[in-house]
């Protein structure tokens, strides 16, 4: 697990930045988001490795990671090599139904770390029966220096052990001991049970074979708080694991007793549970849920914090994350959540949500709604409701559809320019669009694209593409007999378009189908500064220069990849493409066409899928998905306002009219899933005075 991201968002906002194997930070002043593990942007100093001990503190930084990441216990693992799906010449190009029903395999780091030979531990737990410890007793802990990317281990005293929790003090810090123990029974009391009420279970008795969680209060410079999946795991696995089910917090920013020491455990214990209870947590709905925990558990100043920034610029997408701290993602993130809450999940159940992973298959939010309101029939009808609950939030209108118990303020709409109106909006984003009263009749006349790119790139024909979501192991395997050659390359088109240095895409051999080797291609990499390439591996963004800092300003190009593949000559083999990424952000993912092997006069231009491929995850794609749009005209005349539900024609242009003295705000939302690409439209209003 690594801790990233953090930088310039320390100074103004308490947030959260992402781990690269499974934990969430929580930094300064207002709302968090998920970690994993403190991820070094270089490669640290080599210094001698040492497991914590109950020894005097060392500070000496631990500059790589072993390459694995949590797994989830209590599901049978699943990892790059379970059972696959053969394609067939019948198999159809990718489209949202598909997408929808293909459900990506979940990343296994134990299965891939021995798949990879980087360790033969199956373990996946470090004890069976509970920690012998008591009050006074002091122990050693890893703990990450986020802002200098490195281990280092500190000593800390057990100070109170309740039914729940284990509180420990670093040592050398002075903290109020009577604010700890309000704040560890507020935890064992209150927190404790309507977290686990609200979201389901931690993983328990978990690694260390204790129920009890423990808390850890220290000098963390950097961050508020901090919970690491990497402590989920044995030593074995990840060698900074603490091997308990644990969270941080820096009680120079949040001291103990306080109502923002609560927040954080509120917040970091949602994040253990979806750890354990979602198959493959999605960063979007995990934050939101988080947040939401703060406020249901009555910390609502730091939970309503991050809402503003996003109500500001609405246009922004729900349902992905950044990849960098940004105070708007969680915003969306938590007024969404809390919108679905207050509408649906009181009497419903948001654990079977997070067990289902909704925030990945966003149809299982409206089925759910559906059992309240049977005229929802999609997410995207869900969405266009909490849009226009953003503007109106009025209790009066549609039985309460649009509306919460509290909104910090309401969306302002845009003024349309005189000349129309030509933008982008995001899927699952909104536009707000004022269109003023007038003496006289108004025509709208709105037209939207009606295709959407999968990825930022140009296919000719078809191609291959990973998919992508986070904590996923896709793959692409076939067999290639090289028995009767002394030498042989792999050729092909490749684009990519993957987290740097966090996610990596792989051509792997195997002769056996158990254990693997990532080749080494002209494109590849060998550099693990964050200790999550299994040995050879693309990441960043295809064709962007090396040192050149890769950001979404930055688009991935097509490039020509060969492989040497001398050394399997005289064998049978499987050949493997697969992208694994880790439990946050995640790019566009990884695209190959025109593979081929001259020396067996193997070529393949994915227009046609030929027999021997077996894909899980890997689907084949023309890059084009059909645009949706969920589109919603506020009407308001005099004292009364009405809701319109508008639908695009066949040619995907709508036309409405406003009468004389009517005011309308055209709402207008993209839904199309599976994409991050932008939708497009105009707009333009004829008549009035």
């Amino acid at each position: 697990m690594s801790l990233r991201r953090l930088s310039a968002a320390f100074v103004s906002f308490a947030l959260i930045a992402i781990f690269a194997f499974g934990g969430y930070i929580y930094l300064r002043p207002i709302g968090p988001q998920a970690v994993r593990q403190p991820r070094p942007t270089t490669p640290a100093t080599a210094a001698t490795e040492q497991e914590p001990t109950s020894q005097a503190a060392d500070n000496t930084p631990e500059p790589t990671l072993s390459p694995s990441v949590a797994s989830i216990p209590s599901i049978a693992p699943v990892g790059a090599t379970v059972a696959t799906k053969p394609v067939t010449t019948t198999d159809t190009l990718a489209t949202i139904d598909s997408l929808d029903q293909h459900v990506l395999p979940r990343r296994d780091l134990v299965q891939l770390t021995n798949e990879y030979g980087h360790t033969a531990a199956q373990q996946r737990v470090a004890r069976t029966t509970p920690l012998n410890v008591q009050v006074g007793q002091h122990e050693t802990f890893w703990l990450s220096d986020i802002p200098n990317s490195r281990y280092y281990t500190k000593t800390a005293t057990l100070q109170f052990a309740l039914d729940h929790v284990l509180m420990y003090v670093e040592d050398g810090v002075e903290v109020n001991k009577a604010g700890l123990e309000r704040s560890a029974h507020q935890f064992n009391d209150q927190i404790y049970p309507l977290d686990r009420k609200l979201f389901g279970e931690e993983w328990s008795p978990g690694v260390d074979g204790d129920p009890r969680l423990t808390v850890l209060n220290g000098k963390i410079a950097g961050v508020g708080g901090y919970f690491s999946g990497s402590d989920e795991v044995p030593r074995t696995v990840n060698r900074y694991s603490n091997e308990r089910e644990m969270f941080y917090i820096n009680v120079d920013d949040r001291a103990p007793g306080t109502a923002s020491y609560g927040d954080v455990l509120a917040h970091e214990f949602q994040h253990m549970i979806e750890w354990h209870e979602a198959q493959r947590p999605t960063s979007w709905m995990n934050e939101g849920l988080s947040v939401l925990a703060e406020d249901l558990n009555g910390f609502t100043d730091d939970a309503t914090s991050t809402a503003p920034s996003f109500l500001a610029d609405p246009n922004l997408q729900l349902t992905t994350w950044a990849p960098s701290v940004s105070p708007p993602h969680y915003g969306a993130a938590y007024l969404f959540l809390r919108y679905f809450y207050e509408q649906y999940g009181k009497t419903l159940d948001l654990k079977q949500l997070i067990r289902d992973d909704a925030g990945e298959r966003l149809d299982l939010f409206a089925k759910q709604a559906a059992t309240i309101r049977p005229d929802i029939k999609d997410f995207g009808q869900l969405f266009g409701d909490w849009a226009v609950a953003n503007f109106l939030n009025d209790k009066q209108i549609d039985g309460g559809r649009y509306a919460y118990s509290r909104l910090p303020f309401d969306v302002t709409p845009t003024a349309l320019p005189s000349g129309g109106l030509h933008a982008n909006v995001t899927q699952f984003g909104t536009q707000y669009i004022d269109l003023p009263a007038t003496g006289a009749a108004q025509t709208i006349q709105w037209e939207g694209n009606q295709t959407v790119k999968l990825f930022n790139g140009e296919v000719q024909g078809d191609a291959w593409w990973s998919n992508r979501g986070d904590s996923a192991a896709s793959i692409l395997t076939r067999t290639v007999d090289l028995r009767k050659l002394s030498a042989a390359a792999l050729k092909f088109r490749l684009w990519y378009d993957i987290e740097k240095d966090y996610d990596y895409g792989y051509v792997s051999a195997s002769t056996d189908g158990q254990h693997w080797q990532a080749l080494r291609g002209t494109h590849t990499t060998d550099s693990d500064p964050q200790g999550a390439n299994y040995g050879n591996g693309y990441t960043g963004k295809s064709g962007v220069q090396e040192g050149v800092k890769s950001d979404e300003t930055l688009v991935p190009q097509w490039l020509d990849e060969q492989i040497d593949l001398s050394s399997y000559a005289g064998k049978v083999i499987t050949l493997r493409f697969s992208l694994i990424t880790d439990d946050a952000y995640n790019g566009a993912g990884m695209v190959i066409d025109n593979l081929e092997i001259p020396q067996i006069n193997f070529r393949d231009d994915v227009a046609q899928v030929g027999a021997g491929w077996f894909a899980n995850g890997w689907e084949r794609t023309n890059n084009q998905l059909p645009q949706r749009w969920e589109l919603r005209l506020v009407r308001t005349r005099g004292s009364q306002t009405t809701v319109e539900h508008l639908t695009p024609n066949a040619s995907g242009g709508i036309q409405a009219q406003l009468v004389p003295d009517e005011r309308g705000v055209l709402i207008i939302a993209a839904t199309t899933p599976h994409t991050n690409e932008p939708a497009t439209f105009t707009l333009s209003v004829s008549g009035g005075h």
